[in-house]
């Protein structure tokens, strides 16, 4: 089931599963594979898109399935054709990206110097909010404490995602 769950976004998305992503550590600027996988390595997810597109219209689907507005780097006509999929904080992906040759990462949330860096060197980005990109674990803890038998008196609800921020565009005033 947990790997179910990292790759939801690139299942959801249809895209062909290449692998995880390889964790690489860097030293003075340049990455250097590990020999090693340990427990602080990348949960990143390699992918193939199927239909290779640009970036605007993939980011346009990846919308669609998060049913959310999401944030786009990058040259909107790049051709995307291999993407990293990785929830919450992906900035730390960017390196193992670059050096798995992927066009997009899919995360939930970059750094603002991470993200230039980045587009800089060719990689875009698709942004889709740190708590869209987690929400597809809210079924897998549910389904855990339920077949764990943990707590059998128990009731298991999953509220509404709360509303937390929203994004406000301009032209509104005086509403």
């Amino acid at each position: 089931m947990a790997e179910s769950v990292r790759c939801y976004w690139g299942n959801k998305l249809g895209f062909k599963h290449i692998g995880p992503l390889l964790a690489i550590t860097t030293k003075r600027g340049f990455p250097r594979e590990k020999s090693e996988m340990d427990a602080s390595d990348p949960y990143g997810e390699l992918w193939r898109v199927n239909n290779p597109c640009s970036l605007d219209l993939l980011a346009a689907e990846v919308a669609e399935v998060a049913d959310s507005s999401v944030r786009v780097y990058g040259d909107g006509e790049a051709m995307i054709s291999t993407v990293v999929t990785a929830t919450g904080s992906a900035s730390g992906r960017i390196a193992e990206a670059q050096v798995a040759g992927a066009d997009c990462i899919i995360g939930g949330e970059f750094s603002y110097h991470a993200a230039l860096a980045a587009v800089e060197s060719g990689l875009t980005l698709i942004e889709l909010g740190h708590d869209v990109s987690e929400l597809p674990l809210v079924n897998f803890i549910e389904e855990a404490v339920q077949t764990c038998n943990v707590l059998p008196d128990c009731k298991v609800y999953i509220e509404d995602r709360p509303e937390l921020w929203r994004n406000v565009s301009t032209g509104i005033k005086g509403m």
